[in-house]
């Protein structure tokens, strides 16, 4: 096993036993071994653009939240989300940011 905590273990017995056949895990190796264990990974970044698309939040300020507390993501997966988050709302005829 990697180096990941309880948190991710616990979550990976949570939706095997519940047959779930998804979780929301972002660590690196925690989210390997959900996939050895046959789960689809989904990390924030998924469900915050998802939560987006359908206008439950304003991506660019959840984002801008998120990298003010300890959760890390390589800068550029925010960018990407932001650039994808913006096309969206620029085809919806959303003006607003």
């Amino acid at each position: 096993m990697g180096k990941f905590g309880p948190g991710e273990l616990h979550a990976i017995a949570v939706a095997k036993e519940l047959a779930a056949g998804r979780v929301l895990i972002d660590e690196r190796d925690g989210t390997q071994f959900a996939r050895q264990q046959g789960l689809i990974v989904i990390g924030t970044l998924a469900v915050l653009e998802q939560a987006a698309s359908v206008n439950l939040v304003h991506l660019p300020t959840v984002l801008g939240e998120l990298t003010r507390t300890t959760f890390r993501v390589p800068a550029a997966l925010i960018r990407d989300a932001l650039a994808r988050d913006a096309a969206r709302r620029g085809s919806q005829g959303d003006v607003t940011s």
